[in-house]
């Protein structure tokens, strides 16, 4: 008799549903993993701030200042506050989220009064310190 030997591998049909179920798996999986990153940049974004806030603080406690400046673009204008924040931080950070971007870089503002914030565009539509929540999409 001529009897056919059976493979042990798997058909064509078996693969197909496999890769059909890890398509489905991945097409649920990539967007959320994706809102995930973007909420960690929004945090990085945030942490930033705040230890800009903080060092420009530290600052003008050091150096008695009390005058208002505003937009003080971080990485970009100079002066004195500039030497400092490039002593005391290790680098000058950027924004890295997508809504936050803005123009590129933090700006600081002091009122006078001893109250700063920390935005990411001139015109200090979006201020990142110091009364920031994060807020998500789901």
């Amino acid at each position: 008799m001529n009897k056919l030997k059976k493979s042990g591998g798997f058909t064509l049909v078996e693969l197909i549903i496999v890769i059909a179920i890890l398509a489905v798996l991945a097409s649920i999986a990539v967007p959320n993993l994706l809102g995930s990153v973007e909420k960690s940049r929004k945090a990085k974004d945030i942490a930033n701030a705040k230890l800009i806030g903080d060092t420009v603080t530290m600052w003008m406690v050091e150096e008695e200042y009390n005058s208002s400046f505003t937009n003080y673009r971080v990485g970009l204008s100079g002066g004195t506050l500039k030497i400092y924040l490039e002593k005391n931080l290790s680098t000058l950070p950027r924004p890295v989220s997508k809504e936050y971007k803005g123009i590129g870089y933090f700006c600081v503002n002091h009122d006078g009064n001893g109250n700063i914030t920390v935005t990411t565009t001139d015109d200090d539509k979006i201020i990142l310190y110091p009364e920031v929540k994060i807020t998500t999409t789901d």
